[in-house]
């Protein structure tokens, strides 16, 4: 895709899935498709694709270790704009290991990818925030 066109937006995508992590392949590639119809350049759709996998991974590693419920991720895409949301219902814990420095990432990674990046935590969970600009 080039890209430019803005004209045949899809409607907004809502997934909903428990706290699995061979959940993450399947919500991967509903993005996918989902960002193929949206006009983003390729590379766009790239970052947000990663960007949106590293808080799905995380809702389901950090989120949801301990608890029941189900992650959510709705994205919408406007003319100037897509915007990702991915809700979970877990407790934030760290999982920094000793010896494993390659962890710790994700976070620095959605920002760098995306244009803005806004995590709250609260005692119902997390949600992930994150807007790339279109064009």
């Amino acid at each position: 895709m080039s890209g430019t066109d803005h004209s045949q937006q899809p409607p907004p995508l809502e997934l909903t899935f428990p706290p699995d992590p061979a959940q993450l392949a399947p919500v991967r590639a509903a993005l996918r498709s989902w960002l193929d119809r949206s006009g983003l350049s390729r590379r766009a759709a790239a970052d947000v694709l990663i960007a949106a996998g590293e808080a799905c991974a995380n809702a389901v590693e950090h989120g949801l270790r301990n608890a029941t419920g189900q992650i959510r991720l709705t994205a919408e895409v406007s003319v100037t704009r897509l915007r990702l949301t991915i809700r979970d219902s877990g407790r934030w814990q760290p999982t920094q290991r000793r010896g494993e420095p390659y962890r710790g990432y994700g976070i620095r990674l959605m920002r760098t990818l995306m244009h803005r990046v806004d995590i709250h935590r609260s005692a119902d969970g997390t949600t992930v925030e994150m807007q790339r600009r279109i064009g």
